[in-house]
């Protein structure tokens, strides 16, 4: 109990050097922050056209198998077409969870 106090005291005098500080591109110009969105924004929508291509394969294929009776073949197809599920939603929420780590932060 001493050294949580001590802890306590020796944490409430260090001043925090980032206190209001936030990270922000406007430092380099409105120019490179126009860029910079405009190529996240591409990436992003890359990355949902790659997952959207995998779970369409991965959708077709586990048809496929199950058409056919391939158990084993069925049950690889399946658990890749999950992934491409989670991968899709993960792409697609990025937003979201990006938005909720900074709000929580704030």
């Amino acid at each position: 109990m001493l050294e949580t106090m001590k802890t306590e005291i020796v944490l409430a005098s260090v001043n925090n050097p980032f206190d209001g500080v936030s990270p922000n591109l406007d430092v380099f110009g409105k120019e490179f922050d126009a860029k910079t969105t405009l190529i996240l924004g591409g990436v992003w929508a890359i990355a949902i056209l790659a997952c959207a291509f995998a779970l369409l394969k991965n959708g077709g294929k586990w048809g496929f198998a199950r058409k056919r009776g391939q158990i084993v073949d069925g049950e690889e197809a399946a658990s890749d077409f999950w992934t491409s599920v989670w991968a899709t939603g993960a792409v697609v929420g990025v937003p979201l969870i990006v938005g909720a780590v900074i709000w929580i932060l704030r």
